[in-house]
């Protein structure tokens, strides 16, 4: 396995808060990228009609990592379609591709994000936390900063560090 974390990355600001939060951890720890906006996922489809789309790519280069980041800032309570769409298409993981699933199980994730409220809604970890649990993955914590006037590195440089210790462990 790899030393390094991969972090799978959803944003429609690839310079924005969350993006600044990212490359701050990157700068001390060194991270392996995945940019979702890069590769052509498509909605999940009950027949299966997408299974030659770029979503499998992901799913074995994720393989390679015992932990994986998923960053993204706060929508609506939520993640951002991107990554929600990414998130639907465990599905296949499980119906279609059954050992790339199973291979899952045992990995560590973790959640960067960003927001304008002072926390995010508990709804907000949960969509992650139960779908981690489904397919078997462990869950470290979430690292997150909010940003009501835009992402301040001194204010978080604390955070950083704590949250970084716990991936290099």
């Amino acid at each position: 396995m790899n030393n390094k974390a991969l972090v799978i990355f959803a944003s429609s600001a690839p310079n924005g808060n969350t993006a600044q939060l990212l490359k701050s951890l990157d700068n001390l720890i060194g991270l392996e990228h995945i940019y979702l906006k890069d590769y052509k996922i498509t909605a999940f489809d009950y027949e299966h009609k997408n299974k030659d789309d770029d979503f499998f790519i992901i799913i074995k280069r994720m393989l390679a990592y015992d932990k994986i980041i998923f960053a993204c800032p706060v929508y609506w309570y939520t993640m951002p379609a991107q990554m929600k769409v990414f998130f639907d298409r465990f599905s296949d993981v499980l119906a279609i591709e059954k050992d790339l699933g199973r291979q899952l199980r045992g990995k560590t994730a973790y959640i960067l994000s960003t927001g304008y409220s002072e926390k995010p809604e508990r709804s907000f970890e949960e969509v992650f936390l139960n779908s981690f649990k489904y397919l078997g993955i462990n869950y470290g914590r979430m690292l997150y900063s909010a940003c009501p006037n835009g992402f301040v590195e001194a204010d978080n440089l604390a955070k950083i560090q704590e949250f970084s210790n716990e991936i290099t462990a």
